[in-house]
């Protein structure tokens, strides 16, 4: 380890460990094809934040035992809430799709909206750190052109939304010459050599803005060169800087005209992907690897410091007032007060 820096790990347990993970960070979508289902979205932001900075010669590992000393970075569901700690232990917690961990002194999270950085004086500081885009990404083939016959829908079947279930969405589609490819197994989720627009809605309507989600299928259409018609989301949202950067939907008919509009309009389409290209960039592998570097040695680093060298008071009275601050959460989450997210547990990105 660099002498500079305390031991940096990333944890999972010894029966969930990643077998034959590869080294170069742009295959593991191919690795992860081989996984199936299983631990999916728990292995993808933190197995892929420790392949690129082991690719940038970072100083860190990956272990299977808990280490009792460092920076240890893990998915909030390796860690369990009685988890606490030590006076030379900092924990920090890749939230995902879950909720924050009771002691956890650092959160990472994948929605803009959920950043609550040590300024705001709150108890659980949470820093944003963009998703990773899908690896080995396919990009859309120059020689299909202004052709527009291909909508794709990439992610689970059982997480489509009932509307687009119906005989009715088919057969608009069909009344607009186009082709519907739901594409459901994730070992296919890189391919979008043949798409003409990705469509992405959880839900219809603006009753959820999905705060605990990530941007990320809007950052594969704009690496693909391919428009992508999204639902009322903060994570979209938040990173909206102009009418090219993807069109909104949240209906069917909302959806439908979408689609027609850009069916019609090929020059909007080119200024769609034309810019895309230029906003792909911001999330480059490379920049977000420099972006978790930079968490580490900038955010985690000092906090990790700081702990060590508070005094066991302070380090006690923190642990309660989480303790505490848990306890009026899961009162009033069942009391109704405070909204909770639901979870799929075939949720992904």
């Amino acid at each position: 380890m660099n002498e500079q820096l305390p031991p940096i790990y990333f944890y999972v347990p010894e029966k969930h460990m990643p077998q034959n993970l590869p080294d170069d960070p742009e295959l593991f979508g191919e690795w992860q094809g081989t996984q199936g289902t299983r631990n999916l979205g728990i292995h993808d932001l933190p197995i892929q934040a420790y392949l690129h900075l082991k690719k940038k010669n970072f100083p860190c590992e990956l272990v299977a035992t808990f280490p009792e000393e460092g920076i240890v970075l893990a998915h909030r569901f390796w860690f369990h809430d009685h988890k606490k700690p030590n006076k030379k232990l900092l924990m920090v917690c890749i939230r995902g799709d879950r909720p924050r961990h009771p002691y956890a002194q650092l959160h990472i999270v994948q929605n803009p909206t959920q950043a609550t950085p040590k300024q705001l004086g709150t108890l659980w500081e949470s820093y944003y750190i963009p998703h990773w885009r899908q690896s080995g990404l396919i990009k859309r083939e120059s020689a299909r052109g202004d052709r527009f016959e291909n909508i794709a829908y990439f992610g689970y079947d059982v997480n489509l939304i009932p509307e687009m279930k119906s005989p009715a969405w088919t057969q608009s589609l069909q009344e607009l010459g186009l082709n519907w490819h739901l594409v459901a197994h994730p070992s296919k989720w890189n391919d979008y050599s043949y798409v003409d627009v990705v469509i992405a809605l959880r839900c219809v309507g603006k009753d959820k803005d999905f705060s605990w989600k990530p941007g990320s299928k809007l950052y594969q259409a704009w690496a693909t060169g391919v428009p992508a018609i999204l639902g009322y989301e903060s994570a979209f949202r938040c990173e909206r800087k102009s009418e090219y950067d993807y069109l909104e939907a949240t209906s069917i008919e909302e959806l439908l005209s979408a689609l027609k509009r850009l069916r019609d309009n090929p020059e909007l389409r080119k200024k769609i992907q034309e810019n895309g290209f230029i906003r792909a960039k911001e999330t480059e592998p490379t920049i977000l690897a420099n972006q978790w570097r930079d968490f580490l040695t900038e955010i985690a680093v000092p906090a990790y410091q700081r702990w060590c060298n508070s005094s066991e008071i302070s380090r006690q009275t923190f642990l309660k007032r989480r303790y505490l601050e848990t306890k009026i959460n899961s009162v009033q989450k069942k009391m109704g007060w405070l909204a909770v997210p639901e979870i799929d547990k075939l949720s992904i990105t």
